[in-house]
């Protein structure tokens, strides 16, 4: 849905999910570093015996699980009537915000992650804090123009 913001949503459900997302692993740079750098010297350093590997099988396994975890705390949701984050790993909490009542949308993308365009997308309703924020999120403009064309649908 992405793609075509606007397509029609009028006849969509209330409950039906138009986007669902986690923070972008590219946000993570070292972890992608633990990662790759310890599945590559594992295998570089076969050769000097099997303790390397099985290191580097550690590191790459402990930065997976830390992304897994970093992924699995954060989610974000866009339906028809609402934008929502919901956090944490056993407890969850949630932080929602009715798409009719939202009166501002920020995109703010930075860096290297930014121009391959994750960024952070802050819905406010009044005032000037933002009530929900998509932190690190992939196609940020994208989604911004999806809220945009629901608004205008509505």
């Amino acid at each position: 849905t992405l793609d075509r913001p606007d397509a029609c949503v009028q006849r969509l459900a209330p409950s039906t999910i138009l986007f669902r997302s986690h923070p972008s692993v590219v946000t993570f740079p070292f972890a992608l570093a633990c990662l790759v750098g310890g599945a590559v010297l594992g295998v570089w350093l076969l050769p000097r015996g099997i303790w390397f590997p099985i290191g580097g099988v550690a590191i790459s396994g402990t930065a997976l699980l830390y992304l897994l975890y970093q992924r699995a705390v954060c989610q974000y949701f866009i339906t028809p009537r609402r934008v929502e984050i919901v956090t944490g790993f056993i407890a969850k909490s949630s932080n929602e915000a009715r798409i009719s009542d939202i009166r501002a949308i920020n995109v703010e993308r930075r860096g290297l992650s930014g121009m391959l365009g994750v960024g952070t997308v802050e819905f406010s309703t009044t005032g000037d804090e933002a009530e929900v924020v998509f932190c690190d999120v992939w196609a940020a403009r994208k989604v911004k123009a999806l809220v945009r064309a629901i608004q205008d649908a509505s």
